[in-house]
């Protein structure tokens, strides 16, 4: 991932959705539960923070760097959702942008 530039693509939604992955929401009923999003939309964020592309209004959205994936989950039924090592890079380079960006300069 080269800068902050390459994560303007992702919305507040998948942002929030990422940072909950990142925090143990490891699967999409609790999401839905932690996040108060519908759950379409969830479904829908996270497909494309896994990196798959779907048709929105005519057009192919999606397809970008996978920053969450999938594997068993090892306790329940379904899919378990891990964030990858550019996820945990994307929050972080959000978080320094949104410090940067509300910290006030200092005048001398």
């Amino acid at each position: 991932m080269a800068s902050i530039d390459d994560l303007y693509h992702l919305s507040v939604g998948e942002l929030s959705l990422l940072a909950l992955i990142g925090q143990g929401v490891d699967h999409r009923q609790p999401l839905v539960k932690a996040s108060g999003l519908p759950e379409r939309s969830v479904y829908r964020y996270v497909d494309g923070l896994m990196g798959k592309t779907r048709y929105q209004r005519g057009k192919l959205v999606g397809g970008g760097l996978p920053l969450v994936t999938s594997r068993k989950h090892p306790h329940q039924q379904g899919f378990q959702l891990v964030i990858t090592s550019d996820g945990e890079q994307a929050l972080q380079r959000v978080a320094a942008a949104l410090v940067s960006r509300n910290t006030p300069s200092v005048i001398d």
